[in-house]
């Protein structure tokens, strides 16, 4: 039994489900924009390691930066106090915004985004209903994966779900019966 095979086993009794995935090869390094299986097999990475890997897997640039930052503070809580990277990329952000977007809100995750955005929409809008396209991914929590549409997957066996979620087509006008030209004039 090789090494891929073996771990292929051992996720399938060990890992929860409830995460689609598109292939059985298991990881065990990367470089740019191919992964490398434990047999040495290449792959080339179409996703980006869905989209967090831009640079490409192991960017030296990067990994020098990752280095940096765990040698000089590896967590900073920003419930404790506050911490000069999150300040200085705050600065740096303010230069790419309109002056009325003055805030940020950082998360470890999209779905921590997905609920944080949420909240402030409902506290904005005193509304409780969420509304969220046919087709879409938002997450894993318990709110996301209210909204989440794509897979059943990833909501099966998790019931019942966060109410008043509502769930749209996604409009695609170039096949909409009414046509946006209709819809304009």
């Amino acid at each position: 039994m090789g090494e891929s095979k073996k771990w292929v086993d051992f996720a399938a009794k060990h890992l929860c489900p409830g995460v689609g995935r598109i292939s059985d090869f298991v990881f065990a390094r990367g470089s740019g924009s191919r992964l490398f299986t434990p047999e040495g097999k290449a792959i080339l990475d179409f996703t980006a390691g869905i989209g967090v890997t831009n640079t490409g897997h192991c960017h030296p640039t990067v990994v020098e930066a990752v280095r940096q930052q765990a040698g000089t503070i590896t967590h900073a809580q920003v419930n404790l106090g506050l911490n000069e990277p999150l300040l200085k990329l705050t600065e740096r952000l303010l230069g790419f915004v309109p002056q009325s977007l003055s805030r940020f809100f950082f998360w470890n995750s999209g779905a921590e985004a997905v609920e944080a955005a949420v909240k402030v929409a409902r506290m904005h809008t005193r509304r409780p209903g969420v509304v969220s396209f046919q087709g879409g991914y938002h997450g894993r929590t318990f709110m996301t994966m209210s909204m989440t549409s794509s897979k059943h997957v990833y909501s099966a066996g998790f019931g019942p779900l966060m109410s008043n979620t509502y769930t749209a087509p996604f409009p695609y006008c170039h096949r909409c019966p009414s046509r946006l030209e209709n819809i304009l004039s």
